[in-house]
């Protein structure tokens, strides 16, 4: 992915000197962590043929900026800041001096923070790719939520107001399905949930779930951040939009919620046409 010192330098402006040779093995490393630990086999096989084009694509420009810095952050311990015979070292004057433990912290500070916004815009692409997807979901890395009405980060902030990054979102996953589960699906049913996902997952909406899924958005966001009121006031909205239409929502009309309310109705016609014998 990175094969010459000139390509290395313009991902990583701080790399001086005209030879690749001390960073190839550290280049070699990222590579393989980024194929066993974020791209997998499929992505990564579909990346490194990527490289192989005159004019690679966006996804292989994303990942190898990502093994560049994954690269980089590796070997600063290795490789020195500048190397002489008493360890770190910064240029001074055209002299060399000892490069103190906190300067050689923040240079690294620094390239975990590069990698961390590399792998955000790597996730990002990925994920609105629909021709990657299918690879991506087999992914170590993969960001997305396969079972949820806000499957990545970005949705996730915007009606979340979540603030955290991409790893602890996906460790959100159990949680987010436990919501799903106590609070939504014994309003909507599952069978309509499960398809609702089905279909943001295959990003083939319908035209009547199209216009719940905001909805239902919120009411998730709500209910896992603990805004109850937000979460009941969203989700009320959604099973108006379901009882007004149910033959728009089948998998809704057809279960045993919309049964019982059927029946709850019609005993309450029942009740309320008896009149009191004074």
């Amino acid at each position: 992915m990175i094969e010459d010192i000139a390509t290395l330098k313009k991902l990583i402006p701080t790399v001086v000197g005209t030879s690749i040779e001390k960073y190839r093995q550290p280049i070699a490393d990222a590579q393989n962590w980024f194929a066993a630990r974020i791209a997998g086999p499929a992505l990564m096989s579909e990346i490194v043929r990527m490289g192989e084009d005159s004019e690679p694509g966006e996804l292989f420009l994303r990942a190898r900026l990502a093994v560049a810095c994954k690269a980089y952050l590796t070997a600063i311990p290795k490789l020195d800041v500048l190397e002489t015979n008493n360890g770190f070292a910064v240029v001074s004057d055209q002299t060399l001096a000892p490069a103190s433990r906190d300067r050689v912290k923040a240079l690294t500070d620094s390239f975990s923070s590069s990698l961390k916004d590399a792998l955000e815009l790597f996730y990002e692409y990925v994920e609105d790719s629909p021709e990657y997807r299918p690879m991506w979901l087999t992914a170590p890395g993969c960001t997305i939520m396969t079972d949820s009405y806000l499957p990545t980060l970005r949705e996730f902030r915007k009606y979340g107001a979540w603030t955290g990054g991409y790893e602890s979102f996906v460790n959100l996953q159990a949680d987010v399905r436990a919501v799903i589960l106590k609070f939504i699906e014994p309003k909507i049913s599952r069978a309509l949930s499960d398809k609702i996902v089905s279909e943001i997952q295959r990003d083939a909406l319908s035209d009547a779930n199209a216009r719940i899924v905001g909805d239902l958005r919120y009411a998730l966001a709500g209910y896992y951040r603990g805004d109850r009121a937000l979460g009941y006031a969203s989700l009320c909205r959604v099973r108006e939009a379901l009882e007004e239409s149910p033959d728009d929502y089948p998998e809704f009309r057809d279960s045993d919620i919309y049964r019982r309310l059927v029946a709850s109705r019609e005993n309450q016609k029942k009740t309320s046409s008896i009149l009191p014998i004074i």
